[in-house]
């Protein structure tokens, strides 16, 4: 009895878990699912293998020989436009469709960079996206899912009161702490630039491409 008992209360912890985070599972999964996509769309495609190429030709011209606060501000520069893309999605009703579209396409990206770089370069590679490009990589991540989340809940509440039967609400005190979320997000984008011109100084000297 207490066996199945205990087994239960597991079973309602779980799912109290996955209801509370759905929005960040669903995200995730999108992001994921980008990677997916991205491998297997770099195998099949002549122009993507292309484009990844000179992605990657970019990636190295400005970190390769570059001072910290170079590298920085490049990689900072890199994730701002899609921060700023989730941002605005929110605000609007078609972020409902557009947020999980646009954490997709970056996971798409990492999927064809990382994807090129194991094909081409094998084991060079493998160690390339290991020791420099997944730690920065982490944390951009997390900013963008977490990024989509907000952005996805005040997109919900919008379309919630544009319903024919939705009821009126002000939603300015929503909209204020909306945008200081983002603020706090935003954080996670300059660690995650910071911690990619410290790996990318320290290390991409030893890799030849």
């Amino acid at each position: 009895m207490k066996r199945s008992t205990i087994v239960n209360l597991n079973k309602s912890k779980f799912v109290d878990v996955i209801s509370k985070n759905n929005i960040v599972i669903i995200m995730a999964f999108f992001y994921a699912l980008g990677i997916l996509f991205g491998v297997l769309w770099l195998k099949n495609s002549q122009s993507i293998s292309k484009i990844a190429e000179q992605t990657f030709s970019d990636y190295l011209t400005v970190r390769a020989g570059k001072g910290m606060f170079s590298v920085f501000a490049a990689s900072f520069a890199g994730s701002l436009p899609t921060a700023l893309l989730l941002f605005l999605c929110g605000t609007s009703i078609v972020g409902i469709v557009l947020t999980p579209l646009a954490v997709c396409y970056r996971g798409f990206e990492y999927g064809v960079l990382s994807g090129f770089l194991y094909i081409t370069y094998s084991l060079q590679g493998i160690a390339f996206n290991s020791l420099i490009l997944i730690p920065c990589t982490i944390l951009a991540v997390f900013g963008y899912i977490v990024s989509g989340r907000e952005a996805l809940k005040f997109s919900l509440k919008l379309a919630k009161i544009s319903l024919p039967k939705g009821q009126a609400a002000n939603l300015y005190g929503d909209f204020k702490t909306y945008c200081k979320i983002f603020l706090l997000i935003l954080l996670l984008f300059v660690l995650s630039a910071l911690l990619d011109a410290i790996m990318s100084v320290s290390f991409l000297k030893f890799f030849s491409f």
